[in-house]
């Protein structure tokens, strides 16, 4: 999507030269789990709900889980990205 090209770039330009596919495979091990992880917590949160209240709230609240998630990783990044990377 949107975001692939430029994190990937950014996760291997971070890494020195000679561990560039070292950089590489670590970014896509942890993009994959990150994205299992939000998977799965968020089919949990919805089937929680859903099992227990109704369709429309786990739903809702299962999108207001990511979007929680979203806001969270967001900031993550702008805390922990260096803002001085003159390589890229």
């Amino acid at each position: 999507g949107l975001y692939a090209t430029p994190s990937t770039d950014t996760a291997v330009a971070s890494a020195p030269d000679d561990k560039s596919g070292v950089a590489s495979g670590v970014y896509k091990m942890a993009s994959s789990l990150g994205n299992a992880f939000g998977v799965a917590v968020s089919g949990t949160v919805y089937t929680v709900l859903a099992a227990n209240l109704n369709l429309n709230l786990g739903g809702f609240t299962g999108m207001m889980f990511n979007a929680l998630l979203a806001i969270v990783a967001f900031l993550v990044i702008l805390l922990l990205v260096p803002k001085n990377q003159t390589n890229l």
